[in-house]
């Protein structure tokens, strides 16, 4: 996971094959690898973003124009490292006689530190000194803001032995609330013995200005781990082994609140993480059964959140509220954006993997689910509205946010006539570069379609009963007078992207044809036009009925006497004259036999007469 993101970029070290570790930044959008540098080379990954206030103006009394500029730090080795944002080219200014880390960045450009002078410095021994990370000065002592006497050696955690006790030991941790100015030390006493039990704690506040010591107080209660308790809002709350927290005044040491103590066993027995976060007014526990939200005013439970199991006896742990089982949490959370991302595991996790562990972002505020993807992914750093995760379970490092989408639309390219409907038809894809060319789908489906196209997940959910379902695609149609009229609104399909929607045109003229995707919180918004012409209604032609037939009059036929023919005068026949043609014309075979017949007719009866005269 990355160190730092600043302005869409990623900055981590990590081991590269063949070259070693490395100081890489790559895009938080796409993952594209802007550059990789040896640290054996020189190459640095920054850890604070530092932000540089404006100059004052050119013209005394004029609204300064200039705005905030960047750096990216690291501090370590004894130096003030400045990284370039764009080429990773490092500047290094030396912060001797400091070594180290130089101290605690608490506040833009300033870092705090005491140091050590040695016993024969005797009260002056402590000193706390203030250094600006401001500028390119290569001499610590310009950096130095203020330095004062300090009343303690450290403000971060110590382990030492009680040499009142023998066998007992205090392992102290210290918590800083900047907003008031005070720090508290929490000393957990336990026996040195094999279990290594805490009995009781003891706390210590001082002034974080002078090192002054406010007031102390033990406490005959075992905390739970050095990890879970928290300074915030004047207070410092510490979880006992008993399943509820303590909370006390910074300022006076007296007992805040008591807070309700969560369900047994699996978290009033102090069962959960070695972890604690505080924000939006509340500290967060993951315990075993799910995850508490306390109020930092009284100490009451806000919400407490549980992760259902996917089927029965698939997990151990039991649902305080109905007994059903449910997966625990054993790990610490991330907090941003109204929202807490946590993930599913155990102390020691049992193989084979459990199938419903996931990663989860609940809704700070009310302890509802937003979303959940399989796999515990770890959370890494949220920056730009985009949550970074490692999964173990695969290998893969995972960017979460809003993608990017594309719409296309299309309507006939010929001339529909008025009055006629047609179809307009497009897509809506994802074009993110983890899915490019993917459907876009809804919130309510994002999960089940992340996991089918990146962790083998069945398209429709392990239980075979989810579907997918599209986006929604308003289409609206401008005509050349300018006029909008809006077709309506159609959802595309959750499997293919596509979309389609009939229109009936009821005017002549061209319109554009708007296609448009307003986008979500997963998709960034995208529209496409094209045209359609719509031309005269097709006339109505009148059809023509045929005729009804007149049926024949039925006819007798009288019977005839055949007649005696009338001799006729024979005659010579008479020689045609020939005929010049340029071509012999063409006679059909009926003709011809017809002309036959009618000659040989004539013939004979020409005979006929002949030997009639000479009888």
């Amino acid at each position: 996971n990355p160190s730092v993101v600043y302005a869409g970029r990623c900055y981590q070290t990590y081991t590269k094959p063949g070259v070693g570790s490395v100081a890489a930044c790559y895009d938080l959008r796409t993952g594209e690898v802007y550059y990789e540098i040896p640290t054996a080379d020189g190459g640095v990954t920054p850890t604070i973003v530092s932000y540089s206030p404006p100059g004052p103006g050119s013209v005394p009394g004029a609204v300064a124009q200039n705005t905030y500029s960047v750096e990216l730090l690291a501090i370590s080795g004894g130096y003030l490292q400045k990284v370039d944002a764009t080429t990773g080219a490092v500047s290094e200014y030396s912060i001797a006689p400091l070594t180290g880390s130089g101290g605690t960045y608490y506040t833009n450009q300033q870092v705090m530190t005491i140091q050590d002078l040695g016993e024969d410095a005797g009260e002056e021994r402590y000193r706390l000194i203030k250094w600006s990370t401001a500028g390119t000065s290569r001499t610590f002592a310009s950096r130095v803001i203020s330095n004062t006497t300090y009343a303690r050696a450290s403000w971060v955690s110590t382990e030492y032995e009680d040499s009142a006790t023998e066998g007992y030991r205090f392992h102290t941790y210290a918590h800083i609330d900047y907003n008031v100015g005070i720090g508290v030390t929490v000393a957990a006493h336990g026996w040195n013995g094999p279990t290594a039990v805490y009995e009781r704690f003891k706390l210590q506040a001082y002034d974080l200005e002078t090192g002054e010591t406010l007031w102390d107080l033990a406490v005959d209660e075992p905390i739970y781990s050095r990890s879970c308790y928290v300074a915030d809002h004047g207070k410092i709350a510490i979880l006992t082994q008993n399943g509820y927290f303590y909370a006390y005044d910074l300022a006076t040491g007296t007992l805040a609140w008591k807070s309700e103590t969560m369900s047994y066993p699996w978290a009033s027995a102090g069962f959960g993480a070695y972890a604690i976060q505080s924000a939006y007014g509340m500290l967060f526990r993951q315990a075993y059964d799910g995850i508490y939200a306390f109020n930092w005013d009284d100490g009451t439970i806000a919400w407490h959140y549980e992760a259902p199991s996917l089927a029965a006896y698939e997990s151990p742990y039991i649902s305080s509220v109905d007994g059903s089982g449910i997966y625990p949490f054993n790990g610490g959370a991330t907090i941003a954006d109204g929202k807490m991302y946590v993930y599913n595991t155990e102390h020691t996790a049992s193989w084979p993997m459990t199938r419903g562990w996931g990663l989860h972002c609940i809704d700070i505020y009310t302890g509802e689910l937003v979303w959940k993807i399989a796999n515990p992914m770890t959370y890494g750093a949220i920056a730009d509205g985009y949550l970074t995760a490692a999964n173990s379970w695969d290998g893969y490092f995972y960017v979460f946010g809003k993608g990017q989408s594309v719409t296309t639309v299309s309507a006939p390219q010929t001339a529909v006539a008025k009055g006629t409907s047609f179809l307009i038809t497009g897509t809506v894809l994802d074009i993110s570069p983890a899915q490019e060319g993917t459907p876009c789908v809804s919130a309510d489906s994002m999960s089940t379609q992340m996991e089918y196209l990146h962790l083998q997940r069945p398209i429709d959910g392990i239980w075979g009963d989810l579907t997918i379902t599209g986006v929604p695609v308003t289409l609206t149609a401008v005509s050349e007078s300018g006029e909008y009229i809006d077709l309506g609104t159609t959802t595309t399909n959750g499997y293919y992207g596509t979309f389609s929607l009939a229109w009936t045109p009821s005017n002549e003229g061209k319109y554009e044809i708007i296609a448009s995707f307003a986008g979500d919180d997963s998709y960034g918004s995208s529209a496409a036009a094209t045209a359609v012409i719509v031309g005269p209604a097709t006339s109505a032609s009148t059809p023509i009925e045929p005729e009804e037939p007149t049926p024949d009059e039925p006819t007798t036929e009288e019977p005839t006497t055949p007649e005696t023919p009338t001799p006729e005068e024979p005659t010579s026949p008479e020689e045609p004259e020939p005929e010049t043609t340029t071509e012999t014309p063409l006679i059909s075979t009926e003709v011809a036999i017809a002309v036959a017949v009618a000659v040989a007719c004539v013939i004979g009866v020409a005979s006929f007469w002949v030997l009639k005269k000479r009888k």
